[in-house]
């Protein structure tokens, strides 16, 4: 797929650097968490990096990451924070895990939680002469799992230089890596996706002996970002890379059927690309950030080389793997901040809009940088001190390093970032900062025990609402909305779901009459129907 791009430039122009953060805007720290919004981990006195940030279900905070110096001995790390920043000192030793993968050189770039507390980290090791994908589960208590590998980790090696760089699990307990596979000097770098069994063992149903690899685009070098279930497919998110000065680099998405092989259904023959990009060494840093919405859309957080350096890029996919028009025009948001950023990551928040992350160049150092954007690809006026954007300079002084590699949300609406910055002594340390979202508290909290659904806000002032429903089993959901009579309106989602907690994001018809109607929803364990007020929109 070769869409025409039509770059859609928003310039920001950073004149407000010197206007202070209050409380409580959307993108500002919250000074409940750690100090002044902020936690600092050193695990090495040289070099400390997060890598991704995660809240558990009793919304204690797990990040993994590395330290070391590039061409010296190098950690994966784990740390484990209550919800007030502090550490989980009942995790690891007090709260922090520092490990190897299988090398002296170890770097872990992904994690997640399986459904029974037990945490899978992902990355490489390197034993000197080649580097291999590692994966390491451990035990809620921070010990190794082992029953899992040999001693808890597992090395794959497939007979090249492999780096381990996304992770997540299938509701069957078998596990997805991917990452990419260097084959030597001048020659293409292709992603990889492996699968395992839930002891570790390989699963040989899966591709060739238990993995595939794939070119996404001739003669690149393919630097994936992130892995998930996308409709029942397992879906990947890369940089394609053609190592020149013109637009021949894209964006690129691959959806494979559970088998291993490339689904035909999705983009031409299972692969999108959104091409005619100039990314500039995309592959030497982290790749292509991804989420997906209610709609089952995927959006996309990146770079693009503009004409003064680096831009932040933020791209929006149909469930397909078209670019959305729909999104900015040309399912593409370039954020111009003059000078270097670049955006590592992203997140769709419960109420739709999208939070990327990543850092700016000041002219003299890097700073926290996070933008949001609204549906339609617009920039939120009422995000941040910069008009869409927020820029934190935690370091607080010239030639610091501060940048973001990870977001999340936390249940009551609040923003986590995670990525490096320097701490007093001029060192880089594993940062963690919490933020103001402008989300209403509670948006994500557990539904009251006995009941499977509600709907809220009730009564309903906007075009919006949000069902918040909780499911036994994986199955179909169905919502649909009736009038004061019972006839059926408009079906307002019908998807598959997981089993577990969900918040789903509806959206009612604009012309609606009568102030009292309904809405049904049918899952798992479930059909009930709730009565809704309406005020007018």
């Amino acid at each position: 797929m070769r869409p025409v791009i039509k770059i859609i430039a928003c310039t920001i122009l950073l004149s407000y650097l010197g206007t202070p953060l209050y409380s409580q805007l959307p993108g500002s720290p919250d000074e409940d968490f750690g100090v002044n919004g902020t936690v600092l981990t050193d695990f090495d006195e040289n070099f400390n990096s997060a890598t991704k940030i995660l809240v558990q279900d009793d919304e204690k905070i797990l990040v993994c990451g590395f330290s070391g110096y590039t061409l010296a001995n190098q950690n994966a790390n784990l740390v484990r924070y209550m919800p007030d920043g502090s550490y989980d000192l009942s995790f690891g030793n007090s709260g922090k895990i520092s490990f190897s993968l299988g090398g002296p050189v170890s770097q872990a770039f992904d994690m997640t939680v399986q459904t029974d507390g037990k945490i899978l980290v992902t990355g490489y090791a390197s034993d000197g002469p080649t580097n291999d994908i590692s994966t390491a589960r451990f035990l809620e208590t921070g010990a190794p799992d082992p029953s899992f590998g040999t001693n808890g980790i597992r090395t794959t090696d497939l007979g090249h230089d492999e780096y381990g760089h996304g992770i997540t699990s299938q509701d069957d307990g078998k596990i997805l890596v991917t990452g990419y596979i260097d084959y030597g000097p001048g020659t293409d770098i292709n992603v990889f996706i492996c699968r395992y069994n839930s002891d570790g063992s390989t699963d040989t149903g899966f591709g060739t002996n238990g993995h595939v690899t794939t070119e996404l685009n001739q003669g690149s070098q393919d630097m994936p970002g992130d892995i998930c279930i996308h409709q029942d497919k397992i879906l990947i998110s890369a940089i394609a890379y053609n190592g020149n000065s013109t637009a021949y680099d894209a964006i690129a998405l691959a959806r494979y059927n559970m088998d291993g092989s490339l689904d035909a259904s999705f983009g031409v023959d299972g692969i999108s690309l959104y091409d005619g990009l100039t990314i500039d060494n995309g592959f030497l840093s982290p790749g292509a950030a991804m989420d997906t919405d209610h709609d089952d859309r995927i959006v996309i957080a990146s770079h693009i080389h503009g004409l003064e350096g680096k831009d932040f890029a933020i791209y929006r996919f149909e469930p397909g793997g078209y670019p959305d028009n729909d999104f900015n025009g040309d399912g593409m948001l370039v954020i111009d901040m003059i000078r270097d950023n670049a955006a590592r990551a992203i997140t769709v928040q419960p109420d739709g809009k999208i939070l990327c992350g990543g850092y700016r160049d000041n002219g003299n150092d890097h700073d926290f940088t996070t933008a949001r954007c609204l549906e339609d690809g617009s920039l939120d006026p009422l995000f941040g001190n910069q008009k869409g954007v927020s820029v934190l300079d935690i370091s607080q002084g010239a030639y610091y390093m501060d940048e973001i590699n990870t977001i999340t949300m936390q249940p009551d609406g609040k923003m986590l970032l995670a990525g490096t910055a320097d701490n007093a002594d001029g060192n880089r340390d594993m940062a963690v900062v919490r933020c103001h979202s402008g989300l209403p508290a509670g948006i994500h909290d557990d539904l009251p025990q006995n009941t499977s659904f509600k709907i809220f806000p009730n009564p309903v002032t906007t075009r919006v609402c949000y069902c918040k429903l909780n499911i036994p089993t994986r199955g179909n959901v169905h919502i649909a909305l009736f009038d004061q009579e019972m006839k059926a309106i408009i079906t307002l989602l019908n998807l598959t779901l997981p089993e577990g907690h969900h918040t789903l994001k509806l959206n009612l018809p604009e012309d609606l009459s009568g102030s009292m109607h309904f809405i049904r929803v049918r899952a798992p364990g479930t059909d009930k129907t709730e009565k809704i007020r309406i005020h007018a929109f």
